[in-house]
């Protein structure tokens, strides 16, 4: 958690607390230091003693062996050009406390009848009714026009009144979401990023309230990664462009899945597979540090230094605070 405080030193706000809304996970992980602050326990040691332990929640946890697949958990996989297990194991402390929270689904439906309960799980009181009361009592409105509570969203779904999160880490996805009126609670768990949770949440909901489930439109991405790995780049150029312009197709065209799938490749060091695909990305958007610095990245691990170099210092050009690519150009002795 040290580590998430340090790197917050380099930002500063952007407006004045308590004036606009803004989701921040730097916020939890500051609200994480000071309830260890005032509590003297670790962080993942207060949650487990105070709320997941009373909540019966026994297979919930932060403690987990960094860097390594629990036994007979799910395997993680990432959608990039095709669906494909995901080798780093996305753990590790830097993620507390507003990420990296494991679980598995019965507990998540212990923890949607504390919510029902009002804050209890059968004879332990976990919340009173005070405190429970603040993570539903709507703050802010959302730039989509409904409420945010303390980090819980207030929604309202085919006339029903809703409580609800998701959360993603690369690997798994997950969405929770409580009708307090009508005495539901629904979570859904994916091991695979890009999974579309919040479609089968809805659809879901959709049954239990009597509906026929609508029609879902699905990403271009993924007729894009069809055809990259058939028929290589220029192909998948032609689809996307194709679905792109086509409006009445079930696919839906968001130029930045281009970038997630050149991503996904590179962060699993296929950098034969990913530089293509974020040099098409940079056709759309040619100000994306993040592009340049791991298309740097891939030139650099493909033996080509001089365009690394380059690539690091357009980043710079575009922001000159960038500190990632000013920290790649130092480990090349490009300043020395």
């Amino acid at each position: 958690m040290d580590y998430n405080l340090r790197n917050l030193k380099e930002y500063e706000l952007e407006f004045e607390p308590g004036s606009e809304m803004e989701y921040s996970n730097a916020a939890f992980d500051i609200l994480g230091s000071l309830i260890e602050e005032v509590s003297g326990m670790r962080f993942h040691e207060y949650l487990q003693s105070n709320i997941l332990d009373p909540a019966g929640m026994n297979n919930t946890s932060y403690a987990r062996e960094i860097g390594k697949l629990p036994e007979n958990w799910a395997v993680p996989y990432s959608y990039s050009a095709q669906t494909q297990e995901w080798s780093p194991y996305p753990y590790t402390e830097n993620y507390f406390p507003s990420s990296g929270v494991q679980t598995t689904i019965l507990d998540m439906c212990r923890w949607g009848l504390l919510h029902l309960n009002g804050g209890s799980f059968k004879e332990h009181g976990i919340l009173d009714k005070e405190h429970f009361d603040i993570l539903t009592t709507p703050y802010y409105d959302t730039p989509w026009g409904d409420n945010i509570a303390l980090s819980w969203y207030l929604q309202s779904f085919m006339e029903h009144r809703n409580i609800m999160h998701l959360g993603n880490n690369t690997g798994f996805e997950a969405f929770s979401c409580i009708f307090p009126d009508d005495d539901i609670s629904i979570t859904v768990m994916a091991n695979r990023d890009f999974s579309r949770v919040g479609r089968i949440m809805n659809a879901s909901s959709e049954v239990l309230f009597g509906e026929t489930p609508k029609s879902y439109s699905l990403s271009a991405r993924y007729p894009f990664g069809k055809a990259y790995r058939e028929n290589g780049i220029e192909k998948a150029k032609e689809v996307w462009e194709m679905l792109e312009s086509d409006t009445t197709d079930i696919y839906y065209s968001d130029v930045d899945d281009i970038l997630t799938c050149g991503a996904v490749y590179e962060a699993d060091k296929q950098y034969d597979l990913a530089k293509p695909i974020l040099e098409y990305y940079l056709t759309y958007n040619d100000q994306s540090t993040f592009t340049w610095r791991i298309l740097g990245n891939c030139n650099l691990n493909l033996g080509d230094t001089s365009s690394a170099i380059q690539n690091y210092l357009t980043c710079l050009d575009i922001n000159p605070e960038y500190s990632k690519a000013q920290n790649a150009l130092d480990e090349l002795g490009y300043f020395d």
